[in-house]
């Protein structure tokens, strides 16, 4: 048993998780078929800097021109049929000027209607990472959309700095995972002392 363990551990940290999407930003466009909301939408840009730790280039959402309310940086869709949940990463910078800022992730199968799948208000300057597990009304569907979202006033901030965006599956390996622990250990009883 303790040899099924070893090898089935061994196993799982092997395996590769499904990268939907994997975004480093490189370029000196936004990423093909990225769009951006209509508050802030020339707020978003490519930036030859390297802030959220990452390789250089990123995608900045920088102060000006000022912006209220909402701004999005939204995602190609994603065929995400069959999947109950994606884990969503990325690694980030927030340069504050001089209040807290809202930072979140949402999804959208119409592009309309947001579902919020993670938020955080962020008050002090530095290098933060994200891995949230997402579970929104959205998951199932064959065209889901993505967005880092910011909620408040681009004049707040000195810029907000954004690298290495992914979303991942993992559902896959953890059903194998599952049924092959189901399969090894069926039948098996207790030893007795």
């Amino acid at each position: 048993l303790l040899a099924f363990a070893l090898l089935l551990s061994s196993a799982i940290f092997a395996q590769n998780r499904a990268i939907h999407l994997r975004e480093t930003f490189d370029s000196t466009e936004l990423p093909e078929g990225w769009t951006v909301s209509d508050t802030g939408s020339d707020n978003w840009k490519i930036s030859e800097t390297n802030n959220a730790g990452g390789e250089a280039n990123e995608l900045m959402l920088s102060s000006t021109p000022q912006a209220a309310g909402i701004t999005r940086i939204i995602t190609k869709p994603i065929d995400l049929t069959g999947m109950s949940s994606v884990t969503v990463s990325f690694r980030h910078y927030f340069k504050k000027k001089s209040t807290s800022c809202i930072l979140g992730v949402a999804t959208s199968a119409n592009g309309s209607t947001w579902s919020s799948a993670w938020t955080h208000t962020y008050s002090e300057d530095g290098q933060y990472t994200v891995i949230e597990n997402v579970t929104t009304p959205d998951m199932g569907k064959q065209n889901v959309m993505f967005c880092i979202y910011f909620l408040g006033n681009t004049n707040n901030i000195n810029g907000w700095y954004f690298d290495n965006l992914e979303i991942i599956w993992d559902d896959v390996l953890n059903q194998d995972v599952t049924a092959l622990v189901a399969e090894k250990f069926a039948g098996l009883r207790p030893m007795a002392c």
